[in-house]
């Protein structure tokens, strides 16, 4: 009972603080901004005043003196200290150094592709446009997909993520009379359900790329049954990834720059082609997408872009059969383009073409030499040897 009194004299004590002076701050700026009233009154904030979001001086009798200082986008990074930090101080904190807020896996990967001068130019004008700040996420969204002015939430939609993640936030949604949702999403499951406060908000440690952000794994809802044929051969060897993502974008269409002009190269045929990689960090193979980032864009053959490691959500129960693989050396990353640097859960680092080729060489045997057509054999025929 002592417990539940303090923290009720201590929920009373912070609204008197939020509504004594606050709230009559906002009352000023309502006396010409009389169509925000109902939408703030409505709002998730309606205690906290216009001025402790937008700043400005809300004492002033002109219009200049109260407009000076103020701000109509309130979680600019630059300012989210004074405005989001007053009462998220925590979050603000740790949000500057997350990757969401510095970009900087993206940045990273920009300057290892086109070098030092060029990198760092498209790392801050290009990748660094999408720097996300406290509405992206947190302001609810209505049907078109547009933000509703003071309406947040703390539990963000996939649609606010799919708004910045899209070419993963439609493998996970679906794309409409063509893929279907992913197995998450027709669960009624939403992107925070596994990505949680730390993901978003960071940690305090200036974060470099994604792979040391995630920290949700499949198996942490899954339990791997070795009762599963494919579970038992492939639990050592095989990330989730490689047999259960259906389809996924491959990044064309904005990665490629002229150094003249500094424009977009624009690639405009649509891959939906899956391909797997061995990882460098665990030894397991997973699917990856390939980006290219250069001066010229090409298709996946290319050898100036780069393959990421990256999970594009379109998940599905349905796993890929044996001739998927085994019968379809393209799923693999080949000869031309081996030589393409990994990044992502790799940092970068160059994969020797002889390196890569010893690593997927069964893999080609068993396309060259099986003496059937990819896509004719069932898995119970493979099924009968691959126990």
């Amino acid at each position: 009972m002592k417990m539940k009194s303090a923290r009720i004299i201590a929920g009373i004590c912070i609204v008197l603080i939020c509504t004594s002076g606050p709230a009559l701050a906002a009352d000023n700026c309502l006396q010409c901004h009389q169509a925000e009233l109902e939408t703030l009154q409505a709002s998730s904030h309606p205690v906290v005043a216009c001025s402790d979001c937008h700043l400005g001086d809300p004492t002033a009798s002109s219009r200049q003196g109260a407009h000076k200082g103020m701000v109509v986008e309130a979680d600019g990074l630059a300012i989210m200290e004074q405005t989001c930090g007053k009462c998220h101080g925590p979050r603000v904190e740790t949000y500057a150094t997350s990757i969401h807020a510095t970009v900087q896996g993206l940045k990273d990967g920009a300057v290892h592709m086109l070098g030092a001068d060029f990198g760092a130019f498209v790392g801050e004008n290009r990748c660094g446009k999408c720097h996300a700040t406290c509405a992206s996420c947190h302001l609810t969204l209505d049907a078109e997909g547009a933000p509703i002015a003071h309406t947040f939430t703390t539990q963000p939609d996939s649609q606010n993520c799919k708004a910045c993640h899209d070419q993963t936030g439609t493998g996970y949604v679906g794309y409409e009379g063509v893929f279907e949702p992913s197995v998450h999403a027709q669960a009624g499951m939403s992107c925070v359900d596994c990505h949680g406060g730390q993901e978003m908000h960071g940690t305090g440690v200036r974060e470099t790329r994604m792979a040391e952000v995630v920290q949700v794994s499949c198996l942490d809802c899954h339990a791997q049954s070795r009762n599963i044929i494919a579970h038992k051969l492939h639990a050592d060897t095989l990330d989730c990834s490689a047999c259960h993502v259906d389809w996924y974008y491959n990044c064309y269409g904005c990665h490629g720059y002229d150094r003249e002009t500094t424009k977009e190269l624009g690639y405009e045929k649509f891959n939906t082609n899956h391909y797997l990689a061995r990882r460098m960090d665990n030894g397991k193979i997973g699917s990856i997408v390939h980006i290219p980032m250069s001066e010229a864009v090409g298709g996946p053959e290319y050898l100036h872009g780069a393959w990421v490691f990256k999970d594009r959500h379109s998940t599905q129960r349905k796993a890929k059969e044996c001739q998927d693989c085994h019968m379809n050396a393209q799923v693999f990353v080949m000869d031309q383009y081996r030589e393409a640097p990994f990044l992502g859960a790799v940092a970068g680092e160059f994969l020797p073409k002889e390196q890569v080729m010893n690593e997927i060489l069964i893999f080609k045997s068993h396309a060259k030499l099986l003496p059937l057509k990819p896509g004719n054999t069932p898995d119970s025929e493979c099924l009968q040897c691959h126990q």
